[in-house]
């Protein structure tokens, strides 16, 4: 399947669009912009992340394992339409508002968000109330944290 050779989606608010997706702001505010939902769905969602991570693939193959990590981390940026990786695990821990999980990625540092920063968070969490459960994965295309909390 050749995506790039069909037809172009055409918007005079591609910028805006682009620019709204990448900054987390919800759907239904960029929803109104002229083939918003159909560009958001066709490239920011499947064909964008689908060539950048046939790119990093690439990248892996000749042993350019930074290069090929930064172009994997653009791809689930662009897909999710978060703007850092602390918002992605925030959504993928389960806040499924990627405007939520941005919003609740900035109480956060980076690095707090490695394992030890994790088993902190747990240990933390626990004089709170709240007990969190981590496993790391590492997918064929993305490393992933997977987190489950229960008040306890």
């Amino acid at each position: 399947m050749n995506i790039l050779s069909e037809v172009f989606i055409e918007s005079e608010n591609q910028d805006e669009i682009r620019e709204k997706w990448l900054k987390a702001i919800p759907l239904s505010e960029i929803a109104p912009l002229d083939q918003a939902i159909n560009i958001v769905t066709k490239y920011y969602s499947f064909s964008l992340p689908w060539v950048l991570n046939g790119i990093s693939k690439k990248l892996k193959n000749k042993e350019l394992i930074e290069e090929a990590e930064v172009i994997e981390e653009l791809s689930i940026l662009v897909e999710l339409g978060l703007p850092n990786l602390v918002s992605v695990k925030v959504y993928q821990s389960g806040i499924r508002s990627r405007s939520s999980a941005n919003e609740i990625s900035g109480l956060y540092d980076d690095e707090l968000w490695d394992k030890n920063g994790l088993e902190a968070l747990s240990n933390a969490g626990f004089a709170l109330g709240v007990k969190f459960e981590f496993s790391f994965k590492k997918l064929p295309w993305y490393k992933v944290a997977f987190y489950r909390f229960t008040f306890i």
